[in-house]
C-alpha cells in the first residue's frame, strides 16, 4: 500500500508540475480510460478481498496476481478476473458487498464503454493507479464522511 501511495504521489507531482493537474483530486467520474480501470482494479480487488476477511484467510487477490497483466490488457484480465469472482467469491459475501460491487463495476464499465471499443483493451498508463488508489481511498471513508463530502457538493451546486 505504501509503494502504491508513493507512486501515486510521485506521478501526481510529475502531473501537476506538467499540466497543472492535481490527479488525487479528480472527481471519481473523471472521464480518463486508465484512472477508470485502476478504479475497476481496485473494485475487484476489495471484492475477493472481502471474502477472505469473512473466512480469515491471508492471501493475495486475483487482482493483484494479475496486475501488471492487467496494466497491458485491462479489459481481457478484467473480464476473466470477474469471471472468477462471480463463480468463487461473490455469493459468499455478505448480500451488502455483492451489491456495492456489482453497483460500482457497473458505473465504472459504462464510463469505459463510452471510450471506442478498440481502446479497452491497449495498454493502460501510469495514471491507473491514481484511479485504483482514489477508489481504494473511497472504501476506506467513513459513512460520515461521505455524508459531509455529499454536502458540500450539494452546497456548492446551490451556489
Amino acid at each position: 500500500r505504501k509503494l502504491v501511495y508513493t507512486a501515486c504521489a510521485v506521478q501526481n507531482k510529475f502531473m501537476f508540475d506538467e499540466k497543472g493537474e492535481d490527479v488525487m483530486s479528480w472527481e471519481l467520474d473523471k472521464r480518463d480510460r486508465s484512472f477508470q480501470f485502476g478504479r475497476l482494479l481496485a473494485a475487484m480487488e476489495r471484492a475477493e478481498a472481502d471474502y477472505y476477511q469473512k473466512t480469515e484467510e491471508d492471501r493475495q487477490t486475483n487482482a493483484m496476481k494479475y496486475m501488471s497483466m492487467f496494466r497491458r490488457q485491462p479489459w481481457h484480465i478484467f473480464e476473466q478476473v470477474n469471471r472468477q469472482l462471480y463463480r468463487a467469491y461473490l455469493d459468499r459475501i455478505r448480500p451488502w458487498q455483492r451489491i456495492r460491487y456489482e453497483k460500482l463495476k457497473g458505473e465504472i464499465v459504462s464510463l469505459l464503454q463510452t471510450f471506442p471499443e478498440e481502446e479497452l483493451n491497449k495498454p493502460l498508463e501510469d495514471i491507473y493507479l491514481m484511479g485504483y488508489e482514489r477508489q481504494r481511498s473511497e472504501f476506506f471513508k467513513s459513512k460520515e464522511e461521505k455524508e459531509e463530502d455529499n454536502k458540500d457538493e450539494r452546497t456548492e451546486e446551490q451556489d
